[in-house]
């Protein structure tokens, strides 16, 4: 039997013009872990923070008022701490923070009602923090009912609540009061029920004044007029056993029945609403810059794959002036919106036309500090989405030149996917998790243009000539793909 023979070895196609695409992925698997690392280590914190806190409400509503405490002060410097570890306004303060700030809000609101019968003063995440009465609440002499705002920023900068945390703790410990005004109705203590629909029918008055968008927030206050309601349901089936001592006394209680003003903390409210606003107003201009910006940019590919190269790189031009204002703008007054969707949406399209015009260019892949982004600062999962939009981009041409046997640039396509796969492998489980959707895509569009290579090495074997077709995308027509937005 003749021995067996072994097979070719695996041809090298290695593009030596992606050498200086393949050298940044060092450095973005060092920044990627780096912040995967403080990511995970700052939500293993919070959650900590947030058991600590759960622990708080079960003790104080079962009596055991100094375990409460403990709890509560315990939770209020890990956050501190944790405040001082992470930039303000940056993604990892509004997005990972978030839950554990908003759990440490409505346990000191709460706290602040079961000591001063109102929702307080606004409170900072503070292990010295104390419950105090707004600053509008007749009180006995002592200190201010909170400290001056210039107070706490020049001591702790990065120690203070958010508006919406603030927002989302005041309501959920409206929730706590419902729970609590349930438990002392079933003692027939009219009074304490009385002082708990008071108080979250004071916050359901003071938040009316917003003008909330669809979200979290929106969906938080809807929930807060069913606790108004129970308190009120509790007030009224107390009333039915009243005797007639009892009567005058709640008539008597119902015809004092405090200000909004002494029972939440109106000036900060205020000033949370006006802050809303604002943001709010420049949220929306924003998404309407941005959407221009994706526009422009989707435009530009239309136009490159028309091969109306001046026309794309004159909209790429007032693509990357625009999207450049927009970082500008938020970066100046309102960073939350840094982290936004419909900003990573429109850099990824930016980087993708910008990506796009480079290989057709000539045939290379721009690295994320490469200066065709006009100084445009892409944050790496922001620039990974625009290489994995690219390949479809860079598929369609390839199978367009693949219609009239044009196998270099169909070879240069593959070599630019295989490079782009290879940055993803290099990165491993760096790779960003709200991109990893786009791998799957990367390789069939390998598989593609691998199909699409040895078809074309058969029809040059057999020497045969083919007649030349039109290629038309899934779901629509050549001619539609290549329309432009208006």
């Amino acid at each position: 039997m003749s021995a067996l023979s072994a097979p070719a070895a695996p041809e090298r196609l290695a593009d030596t013009e992606h050498a200086a695409f393949l050298a940044q992925a060092a450095s973005l698997r060092i920044e990627l872990l780096a912040d995967k690392a403080a990511r995970e280590s700052l939500g293993a914190a919070c959650r900590e923070i947030q058991e600590a806190l759960a622990l708080h409400l079960h003790a104080r509503h079962l009596g055991d008022e100094l375990s409460a405490r403990e709890h509560l002060r315990g939770a209020a410097q890990a956050c501190a701490a944790q405040l001082q570890l992470v930039e303000p306004q940056s993604e990892l303060r509004v997005f990972t923070c978030a839950q554990a700030m908003q759990a440490l809000a409505c346990a000191q609101t709460f706290e602040s009602f079961l000591t001063t019968g109102t929702l307080g003063a606004k409170p900072v995440p503070s292990a010295d923090w104390t419950a105090r009465a707004p600053q509008l609440a007749p009180r006995a002499d002592g200190p201010p009912a909170a400290a001056p705002a210039s107070a706490v920023s020049a001591t702790e900068p990065r120690a203070r609540f958010l508006d919406t945390e603030w927002l989302h703790g005041m309501i959920s410990a409206a929730h706590e009061i419902g729970r609590y005004a349930q438990r002392r109705g079933a003692a027939g203590d009219a009074a304490s029920v009385a002082a708990a629909a008071a108080a979250v029918g004071a916050l359901q008055e003071g938040l009316l004044a917003f003008n909330l968008r669809n979200g979290p927030l929106r969906q938080a206050f809807d929930s807060l007029k069913y606790v108004v309601r129970r308190c009120a349901d509790t007030l009224y089936e107390l009333a039915l056993f009243d005797d007639d001592a009892a009567a005058l006394a709640r008539a008597a209680q119902g015809a004092s029945r405090p200000a909004v003003s002494v029972l939440v903390d109106m000036a900060a409210l205020d000033a949370a609403r006006a802050a809303y606003e604002d943001e709010d107003e420049a949220r929306e201009l924003a998404i309407k810059r941005a959407r221009d910006v994706q526009k422009l940019a989707k435009n530009a590919i239309f136009a490159l794959h028309r091969a109306d190269a001046p026309r794309a790189a004159e909209q790429l031009r007032q693509a990357t002036e625009l999207s450049a204002s927009i970082l500008r703008d938020i970066a100046r007054a309102h960073t939350s919106l840094r982290g936004a969707p419909f900003v990573r949406a429109m850099l990824e399209e930016l980087a993708e036309a910008r990506l796009f015009e480079a290989w057709l260019g000539g045939a290379r892949l721009l690295a994320r500090d490469a200066p065709a982004f006009g100084g445009v600062r892409l944050e790496p999962s922001e620039y990974l989405g625009g290489l994995g939009d690219l390949i479809g981009e860079v598929a369609r041409v390839a199978v367009a030149k693949a219609t009239v046997r044009d196998a270099p640039t169909v070879l240069s396509a593959r070599g630019c996917a295989l490079a782009v796969l290879e940055l993803a492998l290099s990165l491993g489980t760096a790779w960003p998790r709200r991109v990893e959707g786009k791998l799957p895509a990367l390789r069939t569009a390998i598989t593609k243009l691998d199909q699409l290579i040895y078809e074309h090495a058969l029809r040059e074997r057999s020497g045969r000539r083919t007649q030349q077709v039109e290629w038309q995308p899934e779901g629509g027509t050549k001619e539609a793909e290549s329309e432009p937005i208006e």
